[in-house]
């Protein structure tokens, strides 16, 4: 996602200097495995003066107009206000650690000291953009955040151009995509007994995993397990085009989900979407319009339920196709996204 955001706004603006923090990134990446112990680097303060020594050397060497900043909380916590700021967020601390599974174990040290910073790094910042509805309404619920200093804009899809759209159509053999490295959390066992149930009434149907290699598919009929795919190479991302492009249904009962660039991929491709409603996933998937999204506590036979009603349901299962793609148009693309960037930055600036 920092990437392709990146390469957004460098498109709409000519004079755009990158702060980049590589070697103290990868000492953070290494340590992320602390979580496990109930501490979490990112939240460390020694940790957030570093980043702050970093970056206020090259703010002062740029003295920029305005400060974009992705996904980087944890490191404009103690970053002097002398420039405005706008965050890019999928979530704020308390958001996510009281959301995703993992942080549970984090020490009260430590979330005391997140939530804290966080709101630190609120009261100097001109605009937050968070991902999602409930990224915005947890935001506001937890944090003294200001609803004028907010906005709800959606990420868009990670794909180097936009695919064309092909009208797809309810024939066929149904064919399923999952794609998601983090089996448990993305739904893998409610997916995989799902389809079980599906191919018993559709002994045609397929199911295509992308993004790991779950031992529980292993043998399965008709399911197909292409593990990790690397964009930056060419033949992976072939494979991964040639998938979305034979999709019927993007598959993906996700446990935890602040956001899901995957459903923004899947739109891109017309494809209707079957998931949960949970985090920040009604605001990608409208639900029964560009996707059906099932309650947290639904079971695998519900799924395939309602997957096989959708497909025996060649008019509904086409409106949905095309909504998905106009959605895609309209709002999950990050030309979209750098449009709403745009009308920020000359908000902050005005009333700076």
């Amino acid at each position: 996602m920092p990437w392709f955001s990146y390469r957004e706004v460098t498109r709409r603006f000519g004079d755009v200097h990158l702060i980049d923090t590589p070697r103290l990134d990868t000492i953070v990446e290494r340590l992320a495995a602390l979580q496990r112990y109930g501490m979490s680097v990112r939240q460390r303060r020694l940790l957030g003066r570093l980043y702050a020594v970093l970056i206020s050397h090259q703010l002062e060497q740029i003295k920029p107009d305005i400060v974009i900043a992705v996904g980087a909380m944890h490191k404009m916590t103690f970053v002097a206000n002398r420039y405005p700021v706008i965050h890019v967020s999928d979530g704020l601390f308390a958001t996510i650690v009281g959301y995703y599974e993992k942080f549970g174990r984090f020490r009260q040290s430590v979330l005391r000291e997140g939530h804290e910073d966080h709101q630190r790094v609120l009261d100097k910042t001109g605009m937050v953009l968070f991902a999602s509805h409930w990224a915005s309404d947890s935001a506001l619920a937890l944090y003294d955040v200001e609803l004028a200093r907010t906005r709800v804009v959606p990420f868009g899809a990670n794909l180097d151009g936009d695919p064309p759209f092909r009208q797809r159509t309810a024939s066929g053999p149904l064919n399923l995509l999952f794609v998601g490295y983090d089996w448990k959390r993305k739904g893998g066992d409610i997916v995989l007994a799902a389809f079980r149930e599906l191919r018993e009434r559709l002994p045609d149907a397929e199911l295509h995993i992308i993004g790991c290699t779950p031992a529980a598919a292993g043998g399965c009929e008709g399911v197909y397990v292409h593990g990790r795919l690397d964009k930056s190479n060419p033949d992976d991302y072939a494979l991964l085009q040639q998938c979305y492009d034979r999709a019927s249904i993007f598959f993906l009962p996700s446990r935890q989900e602040a956001f899901g660039m995957v459903f923004c991929e899947a739109a891109a491709y017309g494809i209707p979407v079957v998931s949960t409603a949970t985090g920040g996933v009604p605001t990608v998937v409208a639900h029964d319009e560009t996707g059906l999204l099932k309650p947290i506590t639904a079971s695998a036979s519900a799924y395939a339920d309602a997957i096989e009603t959708l497909w025996r349901a060649p008019d509904r299962y086409a409106k949905m196709s095309l909504a998905a793609r106009n959605r895609y148009d309209t709002m999950l693309n990050w030309r979209a996204w750098g449009a709403e960037l745009q009308n920020a930055m000359e908000d902050v600036l005005a009333h700076r």
